[in-house]
């Protein structure tokens, strides 16, 4: 009987730590696949438009912020000129930024 019991404990043990090796293997098991969350995404395209904002001057953006066909004029009396549709800026901003936003944005 107590023999018996033995054997039963032995294998009782034995089958829990294989039973717990096999958990260990394949939860800690890597597979390469790493996927890209959105909040990834999302950082990453953020970092791309500060970077194409903020690294060197850009001659032509430089030059069409400072032409007056860009400017919104605010008189005395609290009216706004605003600049014609689809200006030369408009048109850059959509060229080289468009395809990071998306419509809900």
């Amino acid at each position: 009987m107590k023999n018996n019991l033995m054997c039963r404990f032995y294998t009782l043990t034995i089958m829990s730590l294989l039973l717990l090796g096999i958990i260990i293997v394949t939860g800690c098991s890597s597979t390469n696949i790493v996927k890209s969350t959105p909040q990834d995404q999302n950082e990453k395209t953020i970092k791309t438009i500060l970077e194409k904002q903020f690294t060197g001057p850009d001659i032509k953006l430089i030059e069409m912020l400072s032409s007056e066909e860009n400017v919104t004029v605010i008189g005395k009396d609290g009216e706004a000129t605003q600049p014609p549709k689809n200006t030369e800026l408009e048109k850059y901003y959509e060229k080289n930024y468009q395809p990071y936003f998306t419509e809900r944005m």
